[in-house]
Parts: C-alpha cells; sequence; structure tokens
C-alpha cells in the first residue's frame, strides 16, 4: 500500500538490465512507476525512474498528463505536465 493505492510490484531481473520494477496500481491496472537499474562500463549503478499519474480520458483512452522522470543522482529531475492530449492514429 501506498497512500492511498494498493500497487502490485512486478520485477524482472536479468536480460540486459539488472533490475526492472513496474509498479501498476492494483485497481485501475494503471502503470504508476518504472524503475530501472543497470551497471554501467565504469562499474556505477544507474537508476532511473519514471512515474505517471493524473490519468484522464482522451480520445477514448485513459492517458498520464504528468510524467516525473528521475536519475539516481538525486539533481536530475524532468517533470512533464501536459495540457491537453491527441493521440495521433496511424493511417490518417
Amino acid at each position: 500500500a501506498v497512500g492511498d493505492r494498493e500497487l502490485m510490484v512486478l520485477e524482472a531481473i536479468g536480460g540486459g538490465f539488472d533490475r526492472l520494477r513496474i509498479h501498476v496500481d492494483a485497481a485501475s491496472h494503471l502503470v504508476r512507476t518504472v524503475e530501472v537499474w543497470e551497471t554501467t562500463g565504469d562499474g556505477a549503478v544507474a537508476h532511473v525512474q519514471e512515474s505517471w499519474s493524473d490519468y484522464r480520458a482522451a480520445a477514448g483512452l485513459r492517458v498520464p498528463y504528468r510524467r516525473v522522470a528521475e536519475l539516481d543522482d538525486g539533481r536530475n529531475r524532468v517533470e512533464t505536465v501536459f495540457d491537453r492530449w491527441q493521440p495521433v492514429l496511424a493511417g490518417r
């Protein structure tokens, strides 16, 4: 449980990365966070986390309007907040 949500955490080990975790909301089945750990060529461990929230209906889909990406050193954080979302459909 995290705050008022219950999450399922799926974790994969190996396969081109050291560790991969996907946090899925247990009630809505929406992806909330993806975390990846990888050891670089110089032996440093890199941790990248992306989180999505503020899901809204757009063109018949539920899409996140807020995205936060963080790099493990704590100094690199990018937050993207969308004011609208318009899907591009193939073949149009």
